[in-house]
């Protein structure tokens, strides 16, 4: 027999509900004008506020901020070549992280193989992207204290289709 379905919690009014704090990552001109087609259609059905922090380079802020010029946006920058913390954490990593990139991914059974593969190891072709794109596992150290949970979405890629709130 299968259980009834319970019901959806009720909604709260909106200037009850909490803001959600999405992440972007946007590195050079490509990836910040590419950021509109998200942003438009979680927008469009965000019954809540949303605050953007947009995590990258200059070059990518700036196809941003043209790219989202007429959305109404609580957008923050933080710009990963100037921030001390993160500079400090991307410093220490091993150089490996650095140097070349796995193609079957970090940790994965090409890594623990005895025998390396020919596959196994190759040069980062994007290391730009790769500074950027590792801020993620770090965001506990980039973002401000007050985001205490965060959304972080690939630009470009997405479309929302439902309401994130």
């Amino acid at each position: 027999s299968s259980r009834p379905t319970p019901p959806p919690p009720p909604r709260l009014p909106p200037s009850e509900r909490p803001t959600v704090d999405l992440v972007l990552t946007v590195v050079g001109e490509h990836a910040g004008s590419s950021a509109k087609a998200t942003l438009r259609s979680l927008l469009y059905h965000a019954t809540c506020p949303v605050r953007v922090h947009v995590l990258g380079d200059g070059e990518g802020w700036q196809a941003f901020l043209l790219a989202s010029r007429g959305l109404r946006l609580d957008a923050h920058f933080v710009d990963l070549r100037r921030h001390a913390r993160y500079l400090e954490i991307f410093a220490s990593l091993p150089s490996d992280c650095l140097d070349t990139a796995t193609a079957g991914g970090v940790g994965s059974a090409a890594n623990a193989s005895t025998t390396p593969s020919p596959l196994a190891r190759r040069p980062l072709r994007r290391p730009q992207l790769f500074f950027a794109l590792a801020a993620r596992l770090f965001l506990h150290e980039v973002l401000p204290p007050s985001v205490r949970r965060a959304i972080s979405l690939d630009v470009g890629d997405v479309v929302v289709l439902q309401d994130i709130c």
